[in-house]
């Protein structure tokens, strides 16, 4: 085929001049390029800017926005080493030739070859967020172990990446977030959150060495405060003219600021990609959508409240029709799962998987399943965390998230355990509230956490519970709360 589908903008604005097209597909490759048949597409807040004309370097439009992308490489320039047709790759295109694209060519250079671990969908999440946090972390700041770091926005796309690859170099992190993502954040192993909505950070954070900062403004200057002699505040969001002050206030403390914007590299990418295999670095994705909704995507990313990121894929949505008859084929193959020696059951879901698109959160779940109930609790993990962060539907997420906590407290991941049932709890309104209490106080128990588990089953129990043997779990409870004695 000729053509492929394509998001244009047709002027600077809202993300209504975002348009669907059919367009030509670019041409071959030259020396130092690839084309890369593309499986998906991240959404990045440089995105928008572009759109709404903050950002103008890419010139006038209309053209093809997008920077991060994961796919398959389709042919390559001559002279061109490094990949091979039918390597999976992620990596950066640039505009106006940009990644919201079926097909697209771009620098070999500024590709990688894939995670293997993670599916299309994270490794498209990866690349300009994880770049920036990498190269701000590793290549300005150079974070060694005993380093204190403070990221700012510590949930966001950079910031979530920043607190892993600054926990995987050694170093002591902090983080400002709202009180909703603590959970999160712990699960990723920070040290230290502060809510920034209840407590001024420059009250209670001091000795850092390392500030990551992508949201500049008034954070830059506060963020000086907090930062120990020679310390070093790195503001992620590239260069500004709004900027000349805080380089001399810094100047004046005897403080670095750099202001970094990205840069795409292929090397940079590959210890990205190890860090993902090595389990030392977890991409969220908090939503995917299809090609056709970049209008949603751009509208959701502009709020500022993204855990993690969006993802846009260009597999077409399936019909309702192929949904139900995939359905019933799993169905029928769970029917019989007693019939089935394990690895050939695990075998049959994967090849009824594989027909659905890379972001069906049903399939990952029951690829998840699959290895869960033979056994295998390592290889499901990831694939619940597909489902998950693709977006089950309610019938499927209650139950799913009792299988996934019991799967992460057997693998000794009992914060994520406790972030998962916390999230859902606050929900719960049937039958699955107890199920999802017993799981979180086991949990609490693993953690270390015994008062909070008794105190949580306390309180589960007392609605049940006579006026009599009420009394006895009144005092209960403030023998849990009361202080140790020495």
């Amino acid at each position: 085929m000729s053509t492929m589908r394509a998001v244009n903008f047709r002027a600077y604005g809202g993300p209504e001049v975002l348009d669907v097209v059919r367009t030509a597909r670019p041409a071959a490759p030259r020396t130092g390029e690839a084309l890369v048949r593309v499986h998906a597409a991240g959404i990045n807040p440089a995105d928008w800017r572009m759109r709404s004309g903050e950002v103008r370097r890419f010139g006038e439009p209309p053209f093809v926005l997008g920077l991060d992308l994961s796919g398959t490489v389709e042919a390559v320039g001559p002279d061109t080493p490094g990949f091979s047709p039918g390597d999976e790759v992620f990596g950066v295109a640039l505009p106006p030739h940009g990644s919201y694209a079926e097909y697209v060519v771009t620098s070999a250079a500024s590709l990688a070859h894939a995670p293997r671990t993670v599916d299309a969908i994270h490794a498209a999440a990866l690349p300009v967020t994880a770049l920036t946090a990498w190269q701000a972390l590793v290549r300005v700041a150079d974070t060694r172990p005993g380093h204190r770091v403070l990221v700012h926005a510590a949930a966001g796309g950079i910031g979530h990446l920043a607190v892993q690859i600054a926990k995987a170099r050694g170093a002591y992190v902090v983080g400002t977030a709202r009180a909703a993502h603590h959970g999160f954040l712990r699960g990723l192993g920070i040290d230290e959150v502060v809510d920034y909505t209840e407590t001024d950070f420059t009250t209670s954070v001091l000795g850092i060495d390392i500030v990551i900062d992508p949201i500049s403004g008034p954070y830059g200057p506060r963020s000086l405060e907090v930062l120990a002699p020679g310390g070093i505040l790195v503001d992620v969001r590239g260069t500004g003219p709004d900027r000349g002050d805080l380089h001399i206030r810094a100047a004046e403390r005897g403080l670095r600021v750099v202001e970094l914007g990205f840069t795409p590299s292929g090397a940079d990418l590959s210890e990205i990609a190890a860090l993902v295999d090595r389990g030392e670095l977890r991409v969220a994705v908090e939503r995917v959508l299809p090609l056709e909704d970049a209008v949603k995507a751009h509208q959701a990313s502009e709020t500022g409240r993204t855990r993690g990121k969006i993802v846009l894929t260009m597999a077409p949505a399936p019909t309702d029709d192929d949904a139900r008859h995939w359905q019933q084929c799993m169905d029928a193959l769970w029917a019989g799962f007693d019939t089935h020696e394990s690895d050939d059951f695990v075998a049959a879901v994967r090849a009824l998987v594989a027909k659905r698109p890379a972001d069906d959160a049903v399939a990952a779940y029951w690829m998840g399943s699959a290895y869960d109930s033979t056994g295998h609790e390592a290889q499901a993990a990831p694939h619940y965390r597909r489902a998950f962060a693709a977006g089950l539907p309610d019938e499927l997420r209650r139950p799913a998230t009792v299988q996934f906590a019991s799967t992460l407290r057997n693998l000794g991941e009992t914060h994520e355990s406790i972030a998962l049932l916390t999230a859902e709890r606050a929900a719960a309104t049937d039958e699955l509230d107890d199920a999802i209490t017993a799981f979180l106080a086991l949990s609490l128990v693993d953690a270390g956490r015994e008062r909070e588990a008794v105190a949580l089953a306390l309180g589960a129990l007392a609605p049940h519970l006579t006026r009599y043997n009420r009394s006895l779990t009144n005092y209960a409870r403030a023998l849990v709360e009361s202080p140790n004695e020495e």
